[in-house]
């Protein structure tokens, strides 16, 4: 996998296993493997350089780490989701999209919450068991993360690989199910 950022290889082959294995035992998915895009143009980085920029989000890692874990792992989680719809919107993979289409997934991510987009478009609740299924994969990489290098997770090169794996389940959930998701 190509990626066009600095991150921790060790830490993303860590949590992306205990992901994969989290995902795989509560039946996320059939078979032990994440999917992703090919070329993803940019997309993470650019989501990941406006996340750990946004004051309100470095407010909150500065008073509680597991909260500013919590809310980033949903955020990529709900980004990974996101693509499969704009690709199934757009009739093409991701790395075909042209100037305005990526700008429009972009834009999207500025005004709603990727995970809240991603739920919407789900059409899950925030009550639900599905919810809780997402959310308890997002504990399993912070928990992995935490395990492999305790508070260093906020280095860019930890909490590159801490978002490229979630970016990756959420893009998988949505890979594995777009039959069921995208019946014609």
């Amino acid at each position: 996998m190509e990626v066009s950022f600095s991150m921790n290889q060790q830490l993303f082959r860590d949590i992306c296993k205990e992901v994969v294995m989290h995902m795989f035992r509560t039946g996320t998915i059939k078979e032990p493997m994440l999917f992703y895009p090919r070329n993803d143009l940019g997309l993470l980085d650019t989501i990941y350089s406006q996340h750990i920029t946004q004051k309100d989000v470095l407010s909150i890692r500065d008073k509680s780490l597991d909260t500013y874990l919590f809310i980033s792992g949903m955020h990529a989680l709900g980004v990974g989701i996101c693509v499969i719809y704009a690709e199934n919107d757009f009739k093409r993979p991701l790395e075909e999209f042209d100037y305005l289409e990526f700008g429009s997934l972009i834009t999207a991510f500025s005004k709603v919450d990727a995970y809240e987009l991603a739920l919407n478009r789900m059409g899950i609740s925030v009550n639900s068991g599905l919810k809780k299924v997402l959310d308890q994969i997002i504990i399993v990489g912070i928990n992995t993360a935490i395990a492999c290098v305790g508070n260093k997770i906020v280095e860019p090169e930890n909490f590159k690989a801490f978002m490229q794996v979630l970016y990756n389940a959420g893009y998988t959930i949505m890979f594995v199910n777009k039959e069921k998701i995208f019946k014609e």
